[in-house]
This record gives C-alpha cells, sequence and structure tokens, in this order.
C-alpha cells in the first residue's frame, strides 16, 4: 500500500498473512525540506515487530547527509536522536537492533582537543546517543600505553551489551580481538594468541561482526588460527570459554564435505549457528548450521529447489547474519535462479 510504479523502492514490514506495510520509500520527505534519495539494502526488525533502517538525501549543497531510523509497526518513523555529542556516520552501516529498540554504529565523534574525528563504537536509542569507546581511549585492564586504534562493524544484544572487532596499539598487538560491553568500559572476550580450541595453534585474526546470542549469554565469531586454519567459534560472556563449531578440518555430517572461507555467523539462544561457507566438493557458496547437535548444509550454491513443481537452479544466496536465525532454528535467506527469478526463504534446522 501507498507505493506505485515510479516510486517503487522501498523498505516494507511483511506480516503472516503476507501483506505489506510501508515503512519508507525513494522519494519520502525528510521532514527538512529534501527527499530520500536511496535507502540501505539491510533493515532489521526485532520481536515487536520494529524496523530499523538507513537511508540517504542530499542537500542544496550537493552534500550527502545519512539517517538512521526506527520504524513503527503503525508504518510510522523517528529518527534516532544524538544529544550533547558531536558525530557522524559515513554511509549507510549495517545496523543489529535489539528488544529495547536500540541500534549501534561505528561512526565518528568531534575531539574538541585535537579538533578532528576520532572513530567510535556508539550505542542508539530514541532518547541519546551514547559513546561507548573511543579510537585513543585505554582499555580497561590493559599494560600501560595501551589504546584502543580502530574498531569493526558493531552488534549488541537484548541486554544492550555492545560486541566489536578492536584493534588495540600496544607493544606486541597482544590485545587485539573481540570485546564487549554495556557503557565505557569494554573488556576484552577472546583476544588473539589465545587457544583456538579445536585446534592446534592460536587465534591470530578475528572477522568483521560478532554475533551475540540476543540474551547475552555467547557470542560467535569468525577467526583465524594459524596459516589457513580459519572457522566458527562460540565464545561463553561469563566464563569466556570457547567452543569449536566448525573449521577448515570439520567435516558436514554425513558427507566429505569440507569448509573455507567462513563469513559472520547468526547465533540464537539456543546455542545454534548459521553461516556462509565455501563447500570443498562445489567449491561455491552455501549457508551451513550447527543445529546443536551435528554440522548440516542447508542450501549451496548450485542447488535445485522445486518452486510450485518447477526445479530451479541457485545462482547466488544472501545472508544477513543479524536476526537471520531465530530461537525456533528457522533460518532466513534470499535466493536467485537460473531463470532470473529470486525469493525470500526460509529453512528449519
Amino acid at each position: 500500500k501507498g507505493v506505485d510504479s515510479t516510486t517503487n523502492t522501498l523498505i516494507a514490514l511483511v506480516n503472516r498473512t503476507r501483506t505489506a506495510r510501508k515503512m519508507i520509500r525513494k522519494g519520502d520527505a525528510t521532514g527538512n525540506g529534501y527527499e530520500f534519495s536511496a535507502l540501505g539494502t539491510d533493515p532489521v526488525i526485532n520481536n515487536s515487530r520494529h524496523v530499523s533502517w538507513t537511508a540517504e538525501y542530499v542537500d542544496a549543497t550537493d552534500t550527502k547527509w545519512f539517517r538512521i531510523a526506527l520504524g513503527n509497526p503503525n508504518g510510522t518513523s523517528s529518527r534516532y536522536a544524538a544529544r550533547n555529542v558531536t558525530w557522524y556516520v559515513d554511509g549507510m552501516p549495517e545496523l543489529a537492533l535489539n528488544v529495547r529498540n536500540a541500534t549501534c554504529v561505528n561512526g565518528m565523534l568531534f575531539d574538541p582537543i585535537s579538533q578532528g574525528y576520532l572513530s567510535t563504537v556508539f550505542r542508539l536509542t530514541m532518547a541519546v546517543t551514547t559513546a561507548i569507546v573511543t579510537q585513543g581511549d585505554p582499555p580497561i585492564g590493559m599494560p600501560f600505553g595501551s589504546t584502543y586504534n580502530s574498531f569493526g562493524v558493531p552488534t549488541i544484544d537484548d541486554k544492550n551489551n555492545l560486541y566489536f572487532v578492536a584493534d588495540i596499539s600496544d607493544s606486541g598487538n597482544a590485545f587485539d580481538g573481540i570485546w564487549f560491553g554495556k557503557n565505557a568500559d569494554p573488556g576484552p572476550l577472546v583476544v588473539k594468541g589465545q587457544s583456538a580450541t579445536g585446534t592446534d595453534s592460536t587465534f591470530s585474526t578475528f572477522s568483521d561482526s560478532p554475533c551475540p546470542s540476543p540474551d547475552g549469554a555467547k557470542c560467535a565469531f569468525t577467526a583465524s588460527a594459524g596459516g589457513t586454519n580459519n572457522g566458527v567459534w562460540v565464545a561463553d560472556t561469563v566464563t569466556k570459554a570457547v567452543s569449536l563449531i566448525a573449521t577448515t578440518t570439520s567435516a558436514v555430517s554425513g558427507t566429505v564435505e569440507k569448509l573455507s572461507n567462513f563469513q559472520p555467523p547468526a547465533l540464537n539462544n539456543k546455542g545454534q549457528v548459521a553461516f556462509v561457507a565455501t563447500s570443498s566438493v562445489t567449491s561455491k557458496n552455501g549457508i551451513y548450521a550447527w543445529d546443536g547437535a551435528k554440522l548440516v548444509k542447508v542450501i549451496g550454491i548450485g542447488d535445485a529447489v522445486n518452486i510450485n513443481g518447477k526445479d530451479k537452479s541457485v545462482i547466488d544466496i544472501r545472508f544477513n547474519p543479524v536476526h537471520a536465525l531465530n530461537s525456533k532454528g528457522i533460518v532466513v535467506f534470499t535466493a536467485s535462479f537460473d531463470d532470473r527469478t529470486s525469493g525470500v526463504f526460509t529453512s528449519s534446522l
């Protein structure tokens, strides 16, 4: 509803009866005399059917401005407010949205001392924007002289804890890793040089976008553990114990298929994990999962899918790990086929 053929780019909320309500569309008014000229491609939704999205507009000076907003189930929306800080986000960042309608971004915070902008991890709510940690800050509990150097894309759990990959400037880069916290006191969850469970090596690098379970009990992440031995692990946020989900030596249950090129995972409260990886059999990407007991395949490029009695071959898969796996073990993804059609699908673990 509310869409015609001339303005058909939009973000919509689709309910169980497959009717859609428009949240925002290209060409909508921004509220300050301009129109949205582009929309982000990865909106996110929470259990209360609120949707967070990004959009872009251009002002009279041809300056691009980016907006992060929260869409309500009734179709209205509100801009996330910034209060008592001077900050900005460049581009359309990947978002996460928790049950408290809070999201998080890696943006830039103005430093009045240097008169420049510093990389900063922010938590955003409708009431306030909070700087959790800023480039140059000393990590709590780390050796004197250590500072935060840079950050990856943050994610958030339902308790408002943020999780992010951090590069720490210190004598041996010994504390690079995944850090997490609720306020301006994040601590390390897993760091470089720590034993990589299930291998004979230690963690060397960490991939972006670690994924916490909504309840904040665990966090799934991708990492490298010496050479080409990369994979997916899960860390307990209380004990810091790390368990292995899959590495390049792990075989998919019931097959000889092994995986590589692991991408950021999704994790639910049951401990199930879903992720994209490359198959050793087909050399193509697929979605794989830890169902709680074994490593299984969900779908892969080249697989045949029967839709309305017709077999179609998958040529591309899109999987957004943020909220791609719910508490019932249902994975959502998009697939494109060889007959130039595509769609949104779910699969139960």
